[in-house]
């Protein structure tokens, strides 16, 4: 059950009018509020966005089937997951995600994920069925490689989106440096902005009519067509092009033309072969909900079509253990958990609560779940064959780290409500918290409502320990009288006292970090 925060309208109003102020009702649980679960989650990722470059700790994987390791999807999913947070938990708190963002998106620009792709360009007689390996290309951004750049645009995007702060419309907002030492023909750097990536994809779905942006040389995955459109929409929206709504008709009529998706079993393809138009294999549960969590944002109706029939092949098999009896004989065993989670975020994402739910109490039972220096994940775990009461005890750090957040974190369209809702210039005008003095401090809710207004914040220990602390309230609109509630009761008026406001105009609150507490402050009309 999702944490209630502060105390009843009623005792905020009663406490509010006995000061004398004629201010609204401001109820704190009216207002989405992170569990200490879904904290220690994010404290997980931020950790993991600030390891130094090449270290990886805590994101191995036996996973090189699927472009040949999971880093790439692990940052962009990890990046997407707290520019959630930031648009559906704490809009008014920025400091915190801005910069774990801004360094999980940089992060997929590093070698040890990119390089990767000097290989899969060079194709073969495997499954791009070219006569033999090609000479293949370095630059990563170019041409193909939708599972590197397709992520790398939706992230950027939304960063783009949440803080419009301009950083990526620079000529090198994405660099990718190539250092060879021992071979090649000495370094060579490849920069892109934001607008160079959105125009270089679109271009890309023109040039294959609409049939969707190539991985490898001559294959097109449905699952890794999604998050481009995505980047494309938030994109649009902030540029005023229509890249989005241009693709996405004609992607949808070939997805029909061309079948994508099974009508019998409602499965997805595993690809599609461009030269000889061949639809291959069925990829699963991974590849199923990989496509469908993304695409319910944009073509909710066919993901709600499929989705019945998905959850009568994938639930029970994941919450009896069935689906880690038949382990492969090598290698990729990992596979089995990114199944797990990416279902479980699929059915969080199209608003199945009952699955939702059991598959997560699922994880927190069976898998190595994690607190640590005040985080909160699973720790990646090779027992995957089933326990003498069928449970599987296996989990992938892909899940681990992020997919299982995501499940806990999405109570059900929450991509399609960011993609639908996005931020604008107003709301970067509004109040906001700042100064937070983490990690000895944890922020579960930030709002700013606009027609109470109203800034509702909650604070908490972190895990660092630390009696007292404060943050500041910024942007304040000039002329506006406000009252501070602290946990339903009036500690004073901006303007007076302590609450004095600094030279930038800026007011810190002070902060006993002994427990939870509610602060309202809000206009005194």
């Amino acid at each position: 059950m999702r944490r209630l925060a502060g105390l009843a309208t009623a005792a905020c109003l009663a406490a509010a009018t006995s000061a004398g102020a004629a201010v609204p009702p401001v109820n704190p649980t009216d207002y989405p509020q992170l569990t200490d679960q879904e904290i220690g989650h994010i404290r997980h990722m931020v950790r993991l966005s600030r390891q130094l470059p090449g270290d990886w700790a805590d994101m191995g994987t036996d996973i090189w089937a699927v472009a040949e390791r999971t880093l790439q999807f692990q940052l962009s999913y990890m990046a997407v997951a707290v520019g959630l947070v930031q648009h559906s938990y704490t809009p008014a708190y920025r400091e915190l995600y801005q910069p774990t963002m801004d360094q999980l998106i940089q992060k997929m620009t590093l070698p040890d994920v990119w390089e990767l792709w000097i290989n899969s360009s060079r194709a073969g007689t495997f499954r791009s069925r070219s006569g033999d390996l090609q000479a293949g290309w370095t630059d990563p951004v170019r041409k193909y490689n939708i599972m590197l750049k397709g992520y790398l645009l939706q992230a950027g995007a939304m960063y783009d989106m949440l803080y419009q702060d301009g950083k990526y419309e620079k000529p090198d907002a994405f660099t990718f440096r190539h250092i060879p030492i021992t071979w090649g023909n000495g370094p060579i750097t490849f920069r892109y902005s934001l607008p160079d990536v959105a125009k270089i994809v679109y271009d890309e779905y023109v040039a294959s009519d609409f049939r969707g942006v190539q991985c490898e040389p001559n294959v097109v995955f449905p699952e890794c067509n999604q998050t481009p459109i995505l980047g494309l929409i938030n994109f649009d929206q902030a540029h005023g092009t229509h890249y989005a709504n241009d693709i996405m008709p004609k992607f949808k009529a070939n997805w029909e033309k061309i079948g994508y998706t099974d009508p019998a079993t409602k499965q997805n393809i595993d690809y599609y072969r461009v030269s000889t138009q061949e639809r291959v294999g069925k990829i699963g549960p991974t590849g199923d909900g990989w496509a469908n969590s993304w695409m319910f944002t944009w073509d909710p109706e066919h993901v709600q079509a499929v989705y019945p029939a998905l959850r009568q092949l994938y639930l029970e098999n994941f919450l009896t253990g069935a689906y880690a009896r038949n382990l492969p004989p090598y290698g990729n065993r990992d596979l089995i958990s990114t199944g797990f989670g990416q279902y479980a975020f699929m059915a969080a994402e199209v608003g199945d609560a009952e699955a939702r739910t059991k598959l997560i109490a699922y994880a927190d039972r069976n898998f190595s779940a994690t607190w640590q220096d005040g985080e909160y994940y699973y720790k990646r775990s090779y027992d995957y064959a089933p326990d003498a009461a069928g449970n599987s005890h296996g989990v992938d750090t892909w899940t681990g780290n992020v997919l299982i957040a995501l499940a806990r974190l999405d109570t059900g369209g929450a991509f399609q409500s960011l993609y639908r809702h996005p931020w604008t210039k107003a709301d970067l005008t509004d109040p906001y918290i700042a100064d937070v003095d983490y990690p000895t401090t944890s922020v579960s809710q930030a709002w700013y409502d606009r027609a109470k207004q109203a800034l509702v914040v909650t604070i908490e220990p972190g895990p660092v320990k630390a009696k007292e602390t404060s943050f500041s309230v910024r942007q304040l609109k000039a002329g506006t009288r406000y009252l501070v509630l602290r946990d339903g009761t009036a500690i004073g008026h901006v303007g007076d006292g302590a609450l004095t406001p600094k030279a930038d105009g800026s007011v810190s609150i002070p902060v006993t970090l002994d427990g939870r507490h509610s602060y309202v402050v809000v206009a005194d009309v």
